[in-house]
């Protein structure tokens, strides 16, 4: 996970990259990641984490919400979203 500010004033955090080798998923490891994420932002002073997935159900399980969802015919589906912490 890559997870910075898009602004220097801003207090909304933006998770930029999150993936997990095939051989690794369905063990929970992105789970435990995107805890300590969480975690870590809301001890640093975020009210939020934004980004952007392709397979948004995921993180809706952890209370994100969708902002903006989009459908390229190039890139496929994906959606911005949202947590308010």
């Amino acid at each position: 996970f890559t997870v910075f500010s898009r602004q220097m004033d801003s207090n909304i955090a933006y998770l930029n990259y999150s993936c997990v080798r095939p051989d690794y998923r369905k063990q929970g490891v992105c789970t435990l990641l995107l805890e300590k994420v969480i975690s870590e932002t809301q001890n640093k002073g975020f009210i939020g984490i934004e980004l952007s997935s392709e397979v948004p159900d995921f993180f809706k399980k952890f209370g994100f919400v969708t902002r903006k969802a989009y459908n390229y015919r190039l890139n496929g589906y994906f959606e911005e979203l949202l947590l308010r912490l």
